[in-house]
């Protein structure tokens, strides 16, 4: 019969081609889900965290661009050219009606003149300077300078329609190959579906920047060498456009996509107005006070 002998060296082996236990499995897969759910954790806040730096830089940018295109236009407000023809009044309102004037180069040959009575749209409610609710207009009127003039400054409207200088020329404030005092320019600035706009007298519409939500204007009065700021109601209504020297402005303006984690109840003031929003959109108030240029000898 045989016998068994237990060699000390086969005890060895077996002790050591010995497998982990159940509880140390358990462990070590619980270890091992912690650290996957550390690096998920971590992928999903860096992304967000990338997402609302994306979404904010975006957002700073079109503040940028619109107060740069609005501080641009208003103050270019009753620029007389540099033939200095007069502006009264460096603002359209309702109380202008049907003005005097000319729409240049609206013809489809691009060199005609088409008289404002037959060009309605510039008189156009949606045109005029005005109070609209959190989304006001401002419609700004200046001279156009005869860009082949050396003195010339300003001769383009909000949408450059005046690339080609020879229609330019016909076009702008010159008494001598331009229109004169006839050839004023209206830039009306507005808010529409969350995007800032301007549309010329020529009736062209172009969009300046996106996630422009509210835009007020306050307009600074200047009485008794004193400047005091009002809407654009209380202006119209008392007749004081001829006294305005500065424009306050304020806008709300919101990132493109909704990047918090979770809906927010928040109030932001503008100038005089509180605006209450809800949502996870980021928002941000900017404002500015630009000054008249042409009208700060007032």
């Amino acid at each position: 019969m045989n016998k068994i002998i237990n060699h000390p060296h086969w005890s060895a082996n077996m002790q050591r081609n010995k497998g982990f236990s159940l509880i140390e499995l358990m462990v070590s897969m619980m270890i091992g889900l912690f650290l996957i759910f550390v690096v998920i954790s971590s992928y999903s806040s860096n992304k967000a965290s990338n997402r609302m730096r994306a979404e904010l830089g975006e957002l700073e940018s079109n503040a940028r661009i619109a107060m740069s295109f609005l501080k641009d236009g208003i103050e270019h407000a009753a620029y007389p050219s540099a033939f200095v023809h007069v502006i009264d009044k460096p603002f359209l309102t309702a109380s202008d009606g049907v003005i005097s004037g000319y729409v240049c180069g609206t013809e489809d040959d691009g060199s005609s003149f088409v008289n404002f009575q037959e060009a309605s749209y510039i008189n156009n409610n949606n045109r005029y300077t005005k109070d609209n609710g959190n989304t006001d207009r401002i419609a700004i009127v200046f001279m156009p300078d005869n860009p082949k003039d050396a003195d010339a400054l300003y001769w383009q409207d909000c949408t450059g329609s005046y690339t080609d200088l020879d229609l330019a020329e016909k076009c702008s404030s010159d008494p001598v190959s331009g229109q004169a005092a006839n050839a004023r320019v209206v830039n009306s600035y507005f808010i529409s579906n969350s995007e800032l706009k301007c549309t010329s007298s020529r009736n062209i519409t172009v969009p300046i920047a996106r996630g422009i939500e509210a835009l007020q204007f306050r307009y600074g009065v200047r009485v008794s060498g004193n400047t005091v700021y009002r809407n654009a109601t209380y202006v119209e209504n008392h007749n004081l456009w001829r006294n305005v020297v500065s424009v306050h402005v304020a806008m709300l303006v919101r990132s493109e996509h909704e990047v918090k984690p979770q809906a927010e109840s928040k109030e932001y003031l503008l100038l005089d107005r509180t605006i209450s929003k809800n949502d996870r959109y980021l928002r941000k108030v900017y404002t500015s006070l630009i000054h008249l240029t042409n009208r700060d000898k007032l």
